[in-house]
């Protein structure tokens, strides 16, 4: 996963677990202050490109949501905001 989380998170490339079933799944990975975090995502549009949300909370207190879809290369591009407002963008590799 590719993922920049505003100041808090610049790394770029994160190891990530992946566990993606019908529906939705869960993402887990190391955050900002060596925190574990834990996404949530749902898909809520079923065909082509497959849309739907997501969500993060962090064992440090941060939180963040938003919306995604899938792209033609099958990679789950998503966007969306943390709880200060600041931008949230990552891409998984399908």
């Amino acid at each position: 996963m590719a993922m920049a989380w505003g100041s808090k998170l610049t790394e770029g490339y994160l190891k990530t677990d992946v566990d993606i079933v019908s529906g939705g799944g869960t993402l887990k990975f190391s955050g900002a202050e060596s925190s574990i975090c834990m996404t949530k995502i749902e898909l809520t549009k079923f065909d082509f490109p497959e849309q739907g949300t997501w969500s993060i909370d962090c064992t440090n207190g941060d939180i963040a949501s938003g919306k995604f879809y899938v792209d033609d290369r099958y990679n789950l591009v998503a966007s969306g905001k943390d709880k200060t407002g600041e931008s949230v963008d990552f891409i998984v590799w399908l």
